[in-house]
């Protein structure tokens, strides 16, 4: 009964029913240990229970000395810094991002004096599973750092040197994502060597010719799964086209996948939305993005497909093989999909987003963030009306964080003039100016 009933939970259904205990004291070594409780602080933000979830997180490390605690409180203050403007908030997001990427470099691994001779995935691949993480982390609150910093001061030199911290980020997430490939060509030909033994040991009454070539024929598709991702990189497509499911070393987990999906795939859609002048003078440093691999990454995190049958429409992955950073990947797709197609065509995919919409809504029916994509979906689809349905829904769904509302007046305000009702959108842009 209980695996039945497994069966048919919907795959957006909850994990944490209350707020899980965190171990104390804290170890760095137990430092995965917290990720329960991260994935619940992540889930109660995204539900609109900002203020609930930021003191959880402040509750569960006070002294703000847990890897994902403190990087993650971090990451809350950034967002909440970033939709003010205040200068106090963002002096208050800069220091928590700061002092979470101290924590993040207590917990990587100390670099010896022939460390850098080792090669980087040599180098990863000797790590243990706390210290890769710690490597996530770092990036990512690096990545926070260097974006505040850069909306605080406003000025060329801060640019500059921010710009210095991205280039950090970017190799770290450029070294991570080579490891996670060689890990999973690995598995894969590990698991294509075991297949051909396997067929050769169960039909030794065959003759050698006929062998030979029934385990060429079966080992033939195989051997191009592996060399995928270099494919990817270097072919480019009009629009992200479904790959197959690529064998996945099951030693590396979820969480850390998810943070490497994240980082190499956003890397790679903010490179290829650099200006082509500018984008040539990043290349001659080596980084270059593909759009269509970016993209193909984030929709790994969560299982999507480009395919337009109706299987395809639920996601391969569920809550509880999730990922933490899952969700985040979600919502990079959507703003790609939803707000950047408005400077850009290539890659975008209406049905796409408007499928993982629908997911994350029956996961988050009061997230405002998803019910703002709902009404930015809707405006695409040339419902104004509705548009202004799910933006008042919004709008009502939180009262924490009241800057998010600005965001939907003024997209009230287009839609009202959409319809042709100038007078609702000078009052909804009054009240957005006011």
């Amino acid at each position: 009964m209980t695996s039945s009933a497994q069966q048919e939970q919907p795959s957006w259904q909850t994990v944490h029913a209350s707020p899980p205990q965190v171990k104390s004291p804290y170890t760095p070594s137990e430092a995965l240990g917290d990720l329960p409780g991260v994935c619940y602080a992540l889930e109660t933000f995204l539900n609109s229970r900002m203020l609930e979830s930021e003191e959880y997180c402040h509750k569960s490390d006070v002294g703000k000395e847990r890897l994902y605690f403190a990087t993650g409180y971090g990451l809350i203050q950034c967002v909440k810094g970033l939709m003010s403007y205040a200068d106090e908030d963002l002096l208050s997001a800069i220091n928590h991002t700061k002092h979470g990427n101290h924590i993040a470099s207590q917990h990587r691994k100390k670099a010896g004096f022939f460390g850098s001779l080792m090669g980087s995935t040599a180098s990863i691949r000797s790590m243990s599973d706390v210290e890769r993480h710690a490597e996530l982390t770092y990036a990512e609150s690096l990545f926070e750092k260097a974006l505040l910093g850069i909306v605080y001061s406003g000025d060329w030199l801060a640019f500059i040197k921010e710009a210095l911290n991205m280039r950090t980020v970017f190799g770290v997430y450029r070294h991570l994502g080579a490891f996670l490939d060689e890990a999973d060509a690995a598995y894969a030909a590990s698991l294509l060597s075991s297949s051909s033994s396997s067929t050769a040991s169960s039909t030794p009454s065959t003759p050698t010719t006929t062998t030979s070539r029934s385990s060429l024929s079966l080992s033939t598709p195989p051997t191009s799964v592996p060399p995928s991702p270099s494919t990817l990189t270097s072919i480019p497509t009009p629009t992200p086209t479904p790959t197959p499911k690529k064998p996945e070393d099951p030693t590396i987990d979820a969480h850390f996948r998810s943070g490497v999906y994240l980082g190499v795939g956003m890397c790679n859609i903010i490179l290829s939305l650099i200006p082509g002048k500018l984008a040539t003078l990043v290349e001659l440093f080596g980084y270059k993005g593909d759009r269509t691999y970016g993209l193909n990454l984030l929709m790994r995190a969560g299982g999507w497909s480009t395919d337009r049958s109706e299987s395809a429409a639920e996601p391969g992955v569920s809550t509880t093989h999730e990922g933490v950073r899952r969700p985040i990947c979600d919502m990079a797709l959507l703003i790609f999909h939803l707000v950047m197609s408005s400077y850009t065509g290539a890659g975008v995919d209406i049905v796409v987003a408007s499928r993982i919409l629908e997911w994350n809504l029956k996961r988050f029916p009061n997230g405002v963030f998803f019910l703002f994509g709902a009404g930015r979906l809707a405006l695409h689809r040339s419902r104004p009306r509705l548009a202004i349905h799910y933006y008042s829904q919004a709008m009502a769904s939180q009262i924490q964080y009241r800057n998010l509302d600005h965001i939907s007046y003024w997209e009230c305000a287009i839609a009202r003039l959409a319809l042709w009702e100038v007078g609702e959108a000078v009052l909804a842009e009054d009240k957005d100016g006011g």
